[in-house]
């Protein structure tokens, strides 16, 4: 039960808190860059956090952190493709670099790890050394029916085509995600949202060559979360059903 709700409170920090719908100078940027705010820990500048995560990173690997610096620093790569990217690294015996030029070719570090062989539990653990407030956030992706059930009911498609627009535009599912609030406030097809994003740009440039109203995306984001919060809810009755408390196995 207590696992249920840290899921309810983790799909909670990564739409509302952690920047991924919020719509201002800021918006649909690196999220994941922004964790230190979270988990108790005080508020840093970017630039000391990409100091202590890329001194993390330098000993994971055994390399210098200045390489790790530079890469966390490049916009189109950020902290959070750092951190994923040296978990894979090490555990596919590439170079940091070779990593990222991976999920660049492949599209997103799912279709990586499906073509290693790696499931998120292999990753999980290994992101927690390095920053554990990272694995927390992206732990909603364990849970990917929720979430094309969810969007299914919100975006009114369904979600063998869902399914076929992520593979087709590899998009993360939180990518999808956020292509969706978009489309809401948008009024613009979901596809025709998610032809916007390339490797080259990030979500708030796709937000701003839409032309998004900002109270349109609090509004469309509200939507969603309500219908993940409530799913969520309606799915713990018969989870409990399922495994009674006090039962022996």
């Amino acid at each position: 039960m207590l696992k249920k709700k840290l899921l309810v409170v983790t799909l909670s920090m990564g739409l509302l808190v952690g920047g991924v719908f919020v719509f201002n100078q800021k918006a649909f940027a690196d999220d994941l860059t922004k964790a230190g705010k979270h988990e108790g820990h005080e508020k840093m500048s970017k630039e000391q956090r990409v100091e202590q995560i890329s001194s993390k990173v330098s000993t994971y690997l055994g390399i210098p952190q200045a390489e790790v610096q530079k890469l966390a620093q490049d916009s189109k790569i950020g902290m959070k493709n750092v951190v994923f990217g040296a978990v894979i690294a090490k555990k596919t015996n590439q170079t940091l670099p070779q990593a990222i030029a991976e999920k660049d070719k492949l599209g997103n570090w799912k279709q990586v790890m499906a073509a290693h062989k790696l499931e998120w539990k292999d990753i999980h653990p290994e992101m927690k050394k390095i920053a554990p407030h990272f694995g927390k956030k992206l732990g909603f992706i364990k849970n990917p029916t929720l979430m094309y059930e969810v969007l299914a009911t919100y975006t009114g498609e369904s979600t063998s085509t869902l399914k076929g627009l992520n593979e087709k535009y590899k998009v993360h599912p939180k990518g999808l995600m956020k292509a969706s609030v978009l489309s809401k406030a948008s009024g613009k097809k979901l596809e025709d949202v998610l032809k916007l994003k390339t490797s080259d740009n990030k979500w708030k440039d796709v937000a701003t060559k839409l032309n998004v109203d900002k109270q349109k995306v609090d509004a469309a984001k509200k939507e969603l979360f309500t219908k993940l919060r409530a799913e969520k809810k309606a799915q713990e009755p018969e989870q409990k059903s399922k495994n009674p408390q006090g039962s022996n196995q």
